[in-house]
């Protein structure tokens, strides 16, 4: 679908490149054709709130461009009474520059935020307005259709040209007036609508903006925990697969909106000790040079890519592997095993203990992807209960966005049994390379000496580390826990000193 653009429909300025932006953006983000085929559609009945298409398709466009664009500009001769009104209380709006901060620059963003815009605020609309609205389009039309006939048959100077006679020529003027001067009624009566019901429209756009806020920082906080942000986003993940991702973040609940702020949190910590490793594992700086290894990049330049000025001058660098990062001399890196995270949701894993663990996981998985490991993710009570499997052969950010939602929004309860899903793990490790365990839990209990020596053997075949983190435990079972694991942390949170040596310890 190619949707094209009149200048005098139009609210906010616009040229060749924004229409190619936009119709670029609509072939691979379907929410907007079916936004616009949604609004567009006439309710049963024949009658109800919705607007024709033409308007729906300029209020989606305008609406985009004054997301996207770095300086959006108002078109002083442009728009209709209703288009102007809607795009007038949205730039007014105090949460305008809030929505802007998550979508300038970004499409996917703008997308899906002029979306849930235009469709809350449309759906919203009093009959009253939309009917006018509806009748002042069709009007306009007429007029413009009239318009254009009587020019038709005009010569450049505006006088009736040579194959028209002077009765038919008047008739043609006549009917051009008069729809018009119907236009003009119909325009009348949308202002007087929308006067009538400003305070309702107001509340509309008002709560379309509230929501639509919340998303895009909900989005935004997902895409820097898990490295979607501007600064990585050319040569990523294709608009359509960025955009399945989005709307499983937006359909997964305040829950998971809260818990991506600890996973943004741990993930830095993961990031920072996996730089840190490979400094001293895969090589040393030298020198600076020219490239797009981000990775090696130096912080100025990545600043720069979220300039507003600056920023599509320095993509273009980006591309063009023209940025200067540091140069390193590499060491032969060494291959590091897969991962098996046992993580226990039972009931008094309730609440911060159930989301930091589920960062920690998470995070972990984010940086071992990268690595081409596979990770295996297996929540438990008294036996396993759910497991989740993500190839390190995938792409790393899409594997493990796959089942980022699922696994975060997880639920808690029973108790708690060591022996039955340590069996099940050392199981489950038998496809895996080299695996490195984690078990994080605040449970007490026992491990049997069966199981124990089935662990043991696996370690010492296999070459296999396990480690066991115990949060909130208070020295409570550390001595159990410490026959199987190679290493163990006892604290208050996750997110500190713990989950910095464990990152240190597997990435």
């Amino acid at each position: 679908m190619s949707f094209k653009f009149s200048k005098r429909d139009q609210a906010i300025q616009f040229g060749r490149v924004d229409e190619r932006i936009f119709n670029g953006v609509a072939d691979e983000a379907p929410v907007i054709g079916e936004t616009i085929d949604q609004l567009s559609r006439e309710p049963e009945g024949g009658k109800g709130k919705y607007l024709n298409r033409s308007h729906v398709t300029a209020i989606q466009f305008d609406t985009f461009n004054a997301l996207s664009k770095h300086s959006p500009k108002r078109n002083d001769e442009g728009g209709d009474k209703l288009v102007n009104e809607i795009l007038d209380r949205i730039q007014r709006d105090e949460q305008y520059h809030e929505l802007r901060s998550y979508t300038v620059g970004d499409d996917l963003s703008a997308a899906l935020g002029s979306c849930g815009l235009v469709d809350h605020v449309v759906t919203n609309l009093p009959e009253d307005v939309t009917d006018a609205a509806n009748d002042q389009r069709q009007a306009e039309q007429e007029a413009q259709e009239a318009e254009a006939d009587l020019a038709a048959h005009q010569d450049e100077d505006g006088n009736p040209s040579d194959d028209v006679d002077d009765d038919e020529y008047d008739e043609l003027r006549e009917f051009a007036a008069k729809k018009r001067d119907d236009a003009d009624k119909a325009a009348k009566r949308v202002e007087a609508n929308l006067k009538a019901h400003g305070k309702s429209i107001g509340k509309a756009v008002s709560s379309a903006m509230g929501k639509a806020t919340k998303e895009a920082g909900a989005m935004n906080a997902a895409s820097n925990a898990f490295g979607l942000n501007d600064a990585q986003v050319g040569g990523g993940l294709p608009m359509e697969e960025k955009f399945r991702i989005a709307k499983a973040l937006q359909n997964s609940g305040e829950k998971f909106r809260k818990l991506i702020d600890l996973i943004g949190k741990a993930r830095q910590s993961a990031e920072r000790k996996n730089a840190e490793k490979m400094q001293h594992e895969g090589g040393e700086i030298v020198d600076l040079t020219e490239g797009d290894d981000f990775g090696l990049i130096v912080d100025d330049e990545i600043a720069l890519l979220r300039n507003p000025t600056l920023g599509l001058m320095q993509r273009a660098r980006l591309l063009d592997q023209e940025l200067t990062q540091f140069e390193v001399e590499t060491k032969e890196p060494q291959d590091k095993g897969d991962i098996i995270a046992l993580v226990d949701e039972s009931a008094s894993m309730r609440g911060q203990r159930d989301a930091e663990a589920k960062a920690v996981v998470l995070a972990l998985a984010h940086i071992a992807l990268r690595q081409k490991r596979r990770v295996r993710v297996m929540f438990f009570q008294t036996s396993i209960t759910e497991t989740f499997d993500i190839d390190g052969t995938a792409d790393a950010i899409d594997a493990g966005l796959r089942n980022l939602s699922a696994i975060a929004s997880r639920g808690t309860g029973g108790g708690t049994n060591f022996d039955r899903p340590m069996r099940d793990a050392m199981n489950s490790t038998r496809d895996l390379s080299k695996p490195d365990v984690l078990i994080i839990t605040d449970g007490e209990a026992t491990i049997s000496d069966a199981t124990l020596k089935i662990v043991n053997e696996r370690k010492a075949n296999d070459g296999m580390n396990v480690y066991a983190m115990l949060i909130d435990a208070h020295g409570r079972n550390k001595e159990e826990v410490s026959k199987f694991a190679d290493r163990t942390w006892d604290c208050d949170s996750l997110l500190g000193t713990a989950s910095e040596e464990l990152f240190g310890a597997v990435v």
